[in-house]
């Protein structure tokens, strides 16, 4: 398509609502009201466009914005409906963009839970014998699933909760 492709910069409105998505979180009332607002105003101009391609740039701008508030499970599930709708849709510039920022996403998880592994590897010598049976079974299987898993968030957010329950234990003894 010579369409121009939707532009990953965010207006003011935009990063205000990203950084009160990382400070307050999703649920914070004036947060959410805020997420509504534009996500109303942003299917307004997709529906006034009222093309298939408006729809796919705004999943794909919401997918921008999830991702860059820290919210990576959301913004993969728009860049998913970007996939389908693009494919679907023979949009194949978007579909092109939605597979590289889902190829950046992974690739960022990746590092992310290799980081977590190293972190998990350095307790080893120092704590490992001092857990309980139960601490010492739960510590292979995260550390199992987080090298073989394919959900990459998922493995991510399990080692970092047991990583705070081992800095717990560190703190305590």
């Amino acid at each position: 398509m010579s369409e121009k492709l939707p532009s990953s910069e965010f207006t003011q409105q935009e990063e205000e609502l990203i950084r009160k998505l990382r400070e307050q979180g999703a649920e914070h009332p004036e947060t959410r009201k805020l997420l509504e607002d534009w996500i109303i105003e942003q299917e307004a101009v997709a529906n006034q466009k009222n093309t298939p391609r408006a729809s796919i740039e705004l999943n794909l701008k919401r997918a921008q914005l999830y991702r860059a508030a820290g919210y990576i499970d959301e913004a993969r599930e728009n860049l998913e409906a970007v996939r389908r709708q693009a494919t679907q849709e023979e949009e194949n510039d978007l579909l092109q963009v939605a597979e590289s920022l889902m190829d950046q996403i992974e690739a960022e998880i990746d590092v992310a839970i290799e980081g977590l592994l190293k972190k998990l590897d350095s307790y080893y010598v120092e704590l490992y014998n001092r857990l309980s049976p139960e601490l010492q079974e739960q510590w292979y299987w995260i550390g199992m699933g987080a090298r073989i898993d394919k959900d990459g968030q998922a493995a991510k957010a399990y080692l970092e909760e047991f990583i705070k329950v081992l800095e717990a234990k560190v703190r305590d003894e």
